[in-house]
């Protein structure tokens, strides 16, 4: 039997920690804010587990509402409104070029996070879930979170 196990090594992992620029978004002072954050999905646990339960808890109305075909955009809206929320607790680790309303430099908190994710265009929003839950980001060479705060990328 063949040996594959050098994709062992490819498999993503939770806690690697890649950018992400959210071009089309520009601050006060002219610069463009970057995320650092780890993979939005199954090796993440607390998020999988969190987004699980979520859904969990709206399981019976969407079950009922693709049952009568009453299907629309707003279980889409539900999954982002439910980013909003999760990613700065879960995926969103620092940022970089983050400026509030007063021009002043905002250091990464969670609860700042939460406020920046209250106030993104959809669109962006979308972009940044595309990003963090794409496996493909995460496989291959990248930084962990301790690396990156010990390089000062944080």
């Amino acid at each position: 039997m063949a040996d594959f196990s050098f994709l062992d090594s490819q498999k993503t992992q939770g806690t690697v920690e890649k950018e992400f620029t959210l071009h089309g978004l520009t601050m006060p002072d002219g610069s463009t804010p970057v995320l650092m954050g780890v993979f939005a999905g199954e090796t993440n646990p607390p998020y999988w587990n969190a987004q699980l339960k979520r859904q969990g808890k709206r399981l019976a109305t969407t079950q009922a509402a693709v049952k009568a075909g009453d299907i629309d955009g707003a279980l889409i809206k539900q999954g982002r409104e439910d980013d909003r929320d999760l990613y700065p607790l879960h995926i969103i680790k620092a940022w970089k070029n983050v400026i509030d309303a007063e021009g002043k430099p905002v250091k990464f908190s969670t609860a700042d996070c939460q406020g920046l994710f209250q106030h993104l265009p959809n669109e962006t929003m979308e972009a940044v879930r595309g990003y963090f839950g794409d496996y493909v980001n995460f496989v291959g060479e990248a930084m962990t979170i301790a690396q990156a705060q010990s390089t000062g990328k944080e």
